[in-house]
C-alpha cells in the first residue's frame, strides 16, 4: 500500500509538472498572437474618385503628385492608354497625359508603368522598348534602352528586356538615375537596376538574401525572383520586402548597403508550403493540354499559401502587407477571387506598432480588391487607402477605404 502511495505521489508530481508546462506553452503561444501593441489600425472614411466618360476602371500603377497648389492621384488607364490625374480633394479627373500609339518618334507601343518626376518629366516603361521620358503632351523627349537582355554568349546585347515592374516594385527617378527591377531569373543575380541618364552607365544592385534557402531550387520561380520596395526620398533609402521571407530590409542608396532590420517582437510566418519539388521550373512545360494542366496545378499549389506583398513607407512608418491563402469557396456578388490580408505597422527601428487582419468580404458585403503583385493600397501623407468595391457603388466610382494608425 505504501509503495502504491509513493507511486501515486510521483504520478501526481509528474502530472502537475506537465500541466504547468502546458499552461506556460499555451500562454506563450497566446501572447505571440495577442501582442500588447502601442497602436491600432482602424478604418476612418471612404475616399471616392469619379471616372469620366472616356476612362475605364482598368487602372494600373498609381502615384501621389504634389505641387504648390494641388495634390493629384495619378493612375494609368491601360485600356485607353493615358494617365489620369485626379484632383485629390474633389476626386474628379482634371488632366490626362495621353500616350501616342501612332507611328512616329512619339510612339509608345505598350506602356505598362510610369513615374512622374514632375508634370513635364514623366518616365514611362514601354514594354520591350526600355523607358521613355515624355512631357505632359505625350511628346517623347528621350528614350533609354535600359533593362536589356543578358546572356552568356552576348547574342542579345542591346535588346530591351521585358522587365516586370509593377506598382509594388515601381520604376522611379532620383538624382539623374532611373531605378527599375531587373529581368534575371537566376536567384544569384541582382534584383534592382540603376541607370544613370547623365553618362548612360548601368549598375545592378541588391542581391536576394539566399541564407537559409537550402531548397531554393524548389521554390516557385515566380516568387523567389519577386521583390517589393518603397522608398523614402528624404532619407535616400529603400525599404524592401521579399514574398517568402519574414525579414524586412533597408538599403541605403548612398552607401549601397543592404541591412536586415531587427524586428521586435519577432514572429515567423510558416512558408514551408512554398518549398516543393514541383516548383523547379515552369518553363519546362510545352503547349500540350496535359502540360498546361500540370502547369496550372502547380500554380494552384502556390496560390494556397500565404506570402508578403506590398511594403509602404508613410510618415516614418513601414507598412507591410501579408496576403492570405486562396479560399476554397468564391461565392460573392462581384465574382472576385477574394483573400484576407493583414497589415503590419513598424517604426523605422523595427518595432511592431500595430497589426490587423482584414476579412474579405467585409460584414457589410464590400470586397477588398486584394492583389499579390500590385499595390491595392495607396498612401497619402499619414494614411493608407485600400481599394474596395461596395454593393451599391456606381460604375464610374473608384472607392478607397481609409486606414489610419492610431
Amino acid at each position: 500500500m505504501k509503495k502504491l502511495f509513493i507511486t501515486d505521489m510521483k504520478f501526481l508530481k509528474i502530472s502537475s509538472i506537465f500541466f504547468l508546462i502546458s499552461i506556460l506553452i499555451f500562454s506563450c503561444t497566446k501572447n505571440q498572437d495577442n501582442y500588447n501593441l502601442p497602436n491600432e489600425i482602424a478604418f476612418e472614411t471612404e475616399k471616392i474618385f469619379i471616372l469620366d466618360s472616356v476612362s475605364t476602371s482598368e487602372l494600373v500603377q498609381h502615384q501621389m503628385i504634389k505641387t504648390d497648389s494641388m495634390s493629384y492621384l495619378a493612375t494609368m488607364d491601360i485600356v485607353m492608354n493615358h494617365i489620369n490625374l485626379f484632383d485629390w480633394e474633389s476626386g474628379k479627373i482634371v488632366e490626362k497625359i495621353k500616350f501616342n500609339k501612332d507611328d512616329g518618334p512619339d510612339q509608345l507601343f505598350t506602356p505598362i508603368n510610369f513615374y512622374i518626376h514632375n508634370l513635364d518629366s514623366i518616365f514611362v516603361q514601354d514594354l520591350g522598348f526600355g523607358v521613355k521620358l515624355i512631357n505632359l503632351d505625350g511628346k517623347v523627349l528621350q528614350n533609354f534602352k535600359i533593362g536589356e537582355v543578358k546572356s552568356e554568349n552576348q547574342l542579345y546585347n542591346g535588346i530591351p528586356a521585358y522587365f516586370s515592374s509593377a506598382s509594388a516594385r515601381p520604376i522611379f527617378f532620383l538624382e539623374n538615375k532611373v531605378f527599375y527591377p531587373t529581368t534575371h531569373i537566376d536567384i544569384k543575380e541582382p534584383v534592382l537596376g540603376v541607370f544613370d541618364i547623365s553618362n548612360n552607365e548601368l549598375e545592378e544592385i541588391i542581391f536576394f538574401p539566399t541564407d537559409g534557402f537550402e531548397n531554393g531550387n524548389y521554390i516557385f520561380e515566380n516568387i523567389y525572383r519577386t521583390v517589393y520596395w518603397d522608398w523614402d526620398k528624404n532619407k535616400e533609402s529603400l525599404y524592401i520586402s521579399f514574398p517568402i521571407r519574414n525579414e524586412i530590409y533597408h538599403y541605403d542608396l548612398k552607401d549601397k548597403v543592404l541591412t536586415e532590420i531587427s524586428l521586435s517582437p519577432e514572429f515567423q510566418v510558416d512558408f514551408s508550403g512554398h518549398s516543393n519539388v514541383l516548383f523547379s521550373d515552369l518553363r519546362q512545360f510545352g503547349t500540350s493540354e496535359e502540360e498546361k494542366k500540370e502547369a496550372i496545378r502547380r500554380v494552384e499549389i502556390f496560390e494556397k499559401n500565404k506570402s508578403f506583398s506590398s511594403i509602404l513607407t508613410c510618415d516614418d512608418i513601414i507598412y507591410r502587407i501579408l496576403i492570405h491563402e486562396k479560399k476554397e469557396s468564391n461565392v460573392n456578388s462581384f465574382n472576385i477571387d477574394f483573400r484576407d490580408f493583414e497589415v503590419y505597422a513598424y517604426n523605422y527601428k523595427g518595432q511592431l506598432l500595430a497589426k490587423k487582419l482584414f476579412k474579405n468580404p467585409q460584414d457589410d458585403g464590400s470586397v477588398f480588391l486584394v492583389n499579390r503583385m500590385d499595390n491595392f493600397i495607396i498612401k497619402n501623407e499619414n494614411s493608407l487607402y485600400v481599394s474596395a468595391l461596395n454593393k451599391d457603388q456606381s460604375e464610374e466610382e473608384l472607392i478607397y477605404k481609409k486606414l489610419k494608425l492610431k
